[in-house]
C-alpha cells in the first residue's frame, strides 16, 4: 500500500516551485480546475499538467497491481493528511504578489528596453510603462459593452491595438542573455518585430508578451499544430493568446424572449437545446454583421432551425462561402477533463450538405448572463483527431486541443476560399422507407430519436428538408397527411404507342411547347417529351425523356436536364440520380461548372419501375416511371 510519512512529504514539498505549491493548496481548499486557472491566471490545461506533475513528484502511480486508480484522489488524501505543513509554511501566492524567485531577473533594476521586470519598468522606456498601465481588458473597438468583450487587449496612444499572450516554459531559471535570445527567436517565429516581454510570472517561467494579434496568434498556432515545442532547448508547456477570449452578455429580458413554449418542442431537453442555440445565435449574428460586407445568414433558414434543434444540437451560419457551426453547452462550475470538451453531433460532420469549415465551442453561463467562446476546430481536425463516441454519435476534442485564437478563423470581410469538406454520399431512401422511419421516429417521446436507427438511415432522412420538417411536426402531434393523391408512375411503353394521356396529366409536354424556338439537339427515331422541374428557391430546370425500342424485349431511355430562361449553364452540383424500384441509388450524375446539360442513358424490360431524383443542396424532387 502506498504511504508517505510527514518527513518525506515536507522534504518533497520544500522542493516545489511556488506555482505547483499554490495549485496543491487551492485543490485542498476545494477549488475546481477552472477556479484555480482564474486565480493563477493560467489555462485549465496548465493546471491539469501541474496536477499530473504533482502526482509524479510525490510518487503516486497511475497503476498498481494491474489496476488503474484516480491519482488526483490520492494526491488530495495526502495533502489533507499534512494540511498544516502545506498551508502554514507555504501560503498561496497570487500572481499580483508573486516574484520571480528562481530567476536572476528578480534583482535586475535595469533591463533591455524590450523586457520589463515583474514589478519594475525600464526607465528608458516610458511607453513600456504606459503599456503596463493599459494591460487591463478593454472593449473591442466600436462594440457596445453590453454586447461583447474581447479580453486581454489594450490601446496605445497612436491608436494601435496590442494584445497579450503567455508562454509557459518548463524551466526554473533563465539568464538575461538567454531571455534576450529567446525574445529574438520568438520575434522570428511570430513574424512580429514589435513583440516584447511585458512581465514575468512565478513558478515555471511564464512570459507575458505584448504584440500584434497576428504575431501572437501565429505562435499559438505553431504550438497547437506541434511545430513549436521547444525554444533554446527549453520545452514549451503552453502558449495562449489572451486577446481572443470572446464574451457576450445577455439580459434577463433577452433570456425570456428566446425561451421556447411547451408547444414549440416535444420535450424539455429539446426546449433547452433550442434556448441555448437561440441565445448564441442572437449574440453572434450582430457581431459577424458589424462592419462586414458579407452579411451572415442562418443555414438552412431561420424557420428551419426549430426542426433541427428538436433532434440535433448546433446552429450553422453562412457568410459568403464560409460556414461556421456554433455548438453551445451549459457551463458547469464543476468542470472536469471529461466535461471540458467540444462534442459535435455526427450529423454536422458526416451529412454532406451539413458539413462546415469551422465548429465553435460556446459555453453559456445562464446565471451570469454571459456567453464565452472557448475556441474552434476545423472539420478536418475533428475527423482526424476527434474521439468518436459511438454511444452518443459525436466527435469530441478536449478544450486544450481547440484553436483558441479566433484570428486564425477567417471572419469579418475576409472570404473563405476553401470548399466545404467533402464526405461520402449517403444512401438514398425510397418514399416507402422514409414513411416507415417517420412513422417510427415521429412518435411523441421525452428524448431525441437520433440514436434509435442506424446512422445512415437517420442521416438520409434528416438531410431531406421535407422529411425533416415532417418528423418535427409528427413529434409535436400536429402532422396532417396530405389529402392529395400520391404521385403515379408514368408508363413510358405507352409513349411508343402514341398514348400520352397519362403523360399530359402528369405535366409532360412536347418539346416545342417547352422550348419554343430554342434549338436543342435530340436523337431521331425516338419519342420524346419534356417537363419543367421546379425545386423552389429559383431553381427551375427542364427534364427531357427520350424513349426508343432497343429490341423486342428492351426499352431504351435517355434522361437529360437543361437550364431554363436566360440561364446558359446548369448550377454546379445539381444532381440527376436514378433510383431502382426499392429506392436505392443506381446511378448519379453531377453537374460541373459550365455544363449546359447533363444526361444518363439506361435500358430496361417493360414493366420495370425506376425513379429519377433531381436535387441541389437540400432541394429535391422525384419523378416515378415504368419502362
Amino acid at each position: 500500500m502506498w504511504f508517505m510519512n510527514k518527513e518525506e512529504f515536507t522534504k518533497k514539498l520544500q522542493t516545489l516551485t511556488p506555482q505547483p505549491r499554490s495549485v496543491l493548496a487551492l485543490l485542498l481548499g476545494g477549488h475546481s480546475d477552472r477556479e484555480i486557472s482564474d486565480k493563477l491566471q493560467a489555462s485549465p490545461a496548465t493546471i491539469r499538467k501541474h496536477v499530473q506533475n504533482l502526482c509524479d513528484h510525490f510518487g503516486i502511480e497511475a497503476e498498481v497491481g494491474g489496476l488503474r486508480r484516480n491519482r488526483r484522489k490520492y494526491l488530495m488524501a495526502l495533502a489533507r493528511q499534512y494540511e498544516s505543513e502545506l498551508l502554514g509554511a507555504h501560503p498561496v501566492a497570487t500572481p499580483q504578489e508573486a516574484v520571480v524567485a528562481r530567476t536572476v531577473l528578480h534583482k535586475t533594476a535595469q533591463v533591455d528596453d524590450t523586457v520589463t521586470n515583474v514589478v519594475s519598468v525600464s526607465s528608458s522606456d516610458s511607453r513600456g510603462k504606459e503599456n503596463l498601465e493599459r494591460r487591463q481588458p478593454s472593449l473591442q473597438p466600436e462594440t457596445p459593452e453590453s454586447q461583447v468583450k474581447l479580453e486581454g487587449q489594450w490601446r496605445l496612444d497612436d491608436g494601435e491595438w496590442r494584445y497579450k499572450g503567455r508562454i509557459i516554459l518548463e524551466t526554473e531559471q533563465l539568464t538575461l542573455p538567454q531571455l534576450k535570445a529567446l525574445l529574438e527567436l520568438l520575434r522570428e517565429s511570430s513574424g512580429d518585430d514589435t513583440l516584447r516581454i511585458e512581465r514575468i510570472e512565478t513558478g515555471s517561467v511564464v512570459l507575458v508578451l505584448g504584440g500584434s494579434q497576428e504575431g501572437l496568434g501565429r505562435l499559438e498556432f505553431l504550438f497547437r499544430s506541434g511545430q513549436l515545442t521547444e525554444i533554446l532547448g527549453i520545452p514549451i508547456m503552453d502558449v495562449r493568446l489572451e486577446g481572443n477570449k470572446l464574451r457576450f452578455q445577455f439580459s434577463p429580458e433577452e433570456q425570456d424572449e428566446v425561451w421556447p413554449t411547451e408547444s414549440d418542442y416535444s420535450n424539455s431537453d429539446a426546449r433547452w437545446n433550442a434556448y441555448l442555440n437561440h441565445l448564441c445565435l442572437n449574440a453572434f449574428i450582430p457581431w459577424l454583421r458589424d462592419g462586414c460586407r458579407l452579411q451572415p445568414v442562418v443555414w438552412p433558414s431561420p424557420d428551419a432551425c426549430a426542426a433541427i434543434w428538436e433532434v440535433v444540437n448546433g446552429t450553422a451560419i453562412e457568410q459568403g462561402t464560409r460556414r461556421v457551426v456554433l455548438i453551445p453547452s451549459e457551463a458547469s462550475e464543476e468542470s472536469t477533463t471529461e466535461t471540458e470538451q467540444l462534442c459535435v453531433p455526427q450529423e454536422l460532420i458526416d451529412i454532406p450538405s451539413w458539413t462546415a469549415h469551422y465548429y465553435l465551442s460556446v459555453r453559456v453561463f445562464s446565471s451570469d448572463g454571459e456567453i464565452e467562446v472557448w475556441g474552434y476546430a476545423t472539420h478536418d481536425k475533428l475527423k482526424r483527431e476527434g474521439r468518436y463516441d459511438r454511444q452518443q454519435r459525436t466527435y469530441c476534442l478536449n478544450r486544450e486541443d481547440l484553436i483558441e485564437n479566433l484570428n486564425w478563423m477567417p471572419v469579418g470581410g475576409r472570404v473563405c476560399t476553401e470548399d466545404r469538406p467533402a464526405v461520402p454520399l449517403l444512401p438514398s431512401l425510397s418514399n416507402t422507407e422514409a414513411e416507415a422511419l417517420l412513422e417510427r421516429l415521429g412518435r411523441v417521446s421525452c428524448q431525441s430519436p437520433r440514436l434509435e436507427v442506424p446512422f445512415e438511415n437517420w442521416a438520409a432522412l434528416l438531410e431531406m428538408p421535407q422529411w425533416r420538417q415532417q418528423l418535427y411536426e409528427r413529434r409535436l402531434g400536429r402532422f396532417c397527411p396530405a389529402v392529395a393523391p400520391s404521385q403515379t408512375s408514368v408508363n413510358l411503353s405507352r409513349w411508343l404507342q402514341n398514348n400520352f394521356v397519362e403523360a399530359v396529366q402528369a405535366g409532360w409536354q412536347t418539346i416545342e411547347e417547352i422550348f419554343g424556338q430554342r434549338q436543342v439537339a435530340f436523337r431521331s427515331a425516338v419519342v420524346r417529351r419534356a417537363k419543367q422541374i421546379d425545386l423552389g428557391g429559383s431553381h427551375t430546370f427542364v427534364m427531357t425523356v427520350d424513349v426508343s425500342s432497343e429490341t423486342d424485349e428492351e426499352i431504351g431511355i435517355l434522361l437529360r436536364l437543361y437550364p431554363t430562361g436566360n440561364q446558359t449553364y446548369l448550377p454546379e452540383n445539381l444532381k440527376l440520380i436514378v433510383l431502382d424500384e426499392s429506392g436505392v441509388t443506381f446511378m448519379e450524375v453531377v453537374a460541373r461548372s459550365n455544363d449546359d446539360w447533363i444526361q444518363y442513358q439506361l435500358t430496361g424490360d417493360p414493366g420495370e419501375r425506376f425513379s429519377v431524383l433531381v436535387a441541389i443542396g437540400e432541394l429535391s424532387l422525384i419523378e416515378n416511371f415504368v419502362f
